[in-house]
């Protein structure tokens, strides 16, 4: 297997660059996420890696080999798009052996293959259907055989699980990360679903504009997010933002209460705070707010509670089987849980 080195990238459509200057280094083995809204420019940076899209500058090397001028065919990659791209008119049998048959591949070894990875993936009653005869998760599951058939040194992602439903999606991102550890392949990994990038990865990089918000692993992206935008985008829901002043020892919130924060930055800036790291208090807590609650979401495992404090509205969630606080509710900021940004550039402080 192999690493993957993406240098500098930039892409310009016209007069217009939508990557500025992107570099990544995937170790061999390695899932990397590129995480962001649409139009961040994750599937672009997919496609110039692939070789789908030429770059305007910069470089990309897999396993330690420049390929940024070869075509798709030459670089040793296998790529599952979210359309799976299956040949309609082909059975399954004959999408898995079509790269290898166009190598010229003996038909013992095609066969031999073929059963192999229809074996690995569970498809082996499913060989003789064409696309058409066969279910989304089926077909997605035909689109990864179609990659491993290659033994390729690297495998891209692009929203394979975007089509699916949401149960057959929970059940696809767990045979993906499988598969991909199983078979030891480095995989570059496209998708909008922060779900999908926090239980797949073994790091995560969040885009937006183009540009890297932060690389990390799932949880100190979630425990410490490098920006507004960050923290805005992982979690749901999403991290509570309060606008606050502080003295370094309290922090004054927009309705004028104050909470204590011993060592937080001194002056006007955004406090943020998990919805699960607030908790119900009482009236006597200093470390706590009046709380108006307005909706209650009931989701099975757990309550989230929409409502305002501190002149702000915020969620707080617990446990479905706790009771919701009578009377006036009040809820409590611990310290230790608080998160600052910058209100100018949204940066961690």
């Amino acid at each position: 297997m192999a690493n993957i080195e993406i240098r500098d990238l930039r892409k310009k459509f016209g007069s217009l660059e939508v990557i500025p200057g992107f570099s990544l280094d995937v170790k061999d083995r390695e899932f990397i996420s590129l995480l962001g809204p649409s139009g961040c420019g994750k599937s672009t940076i997919l496609r110039i890696t692939a070789g789908l899209e030429e770059l305007t500058s910069g470089h990309v090397l897999i396993g330690g080999r420049d390929v940024t001028s070869l075509e798709p065919r030459d670089r040793d990659i296998a790529m599952v798009f979210q359309n799976y791209a299956l040949y309609p008119q082909k059975t399954v049998f004959e999408n898995l052996a079509y790269g290898l048959r166009i190598r010229k591949t003996p038909d013992a070894r095609v066969k031999q293959r073929v059963r192999e990875v229809a074996a690995v993936l569970q498809i082996e009653q499913l060989l003789e259907r064409k696309p058409s005869q066969l279910s989304g998760g089926q077909q997605q599951r035909v689109a990864m055989g179609r990659a491993i058939m290659r033994e390729p040194q690297a495998f891209l992602f692009d929203e394979p699980l975007s089509n699916l439903d949401a149960k057959l999606r929970n059940h696809m991102r767990v045979e993906i990360r499988e598969l991909q550890q199983r078979l030891g392949v480095t995989t570059l990994y496209v998708t909008h679903d922060q779900v999908e990038a926090m239980t797949m990865s073994d790091r995560i990089v969040v885009l937006n504009g183009g540009k890297v918000e932060q690389i990390g692993k799932p949880i100190e992206i979630y425990e410490r997010p490098a920006s507004l935008f960050v923290a805005n985008f992982i979690g749901s829901p999403a991290m509570n933002m309060l606008d606050v002043q502080s003295d370094g020892q309290l922090v004054r919130v927009a309705s004028g209460e104050t909470l204590p924060a011993p060592g937080a930055p001194v002056g006007s800036f955004v406090m943020g705070i998990r919805p699960e790291r607030l908790r119900f208090g009482t009236k006597a807590l200093e470390t706590a707010l009046p709380f108006s609650i307005s909706l209650v979401e009931e989701l099975g495992s757990q309550k989230v509670i929409h409502g305002t404090a501190g002149g702000n509205s915020i969620s707080v969630t617990f446990p479905e089987d706790a009771a919701l606080p009578g009377g006036t509710a009040y809820v409590e900021f611990p310290k230790q849980h608080m998160h600052f940004f910058r209100s100018d550039t949204g940066l961690r402080m």
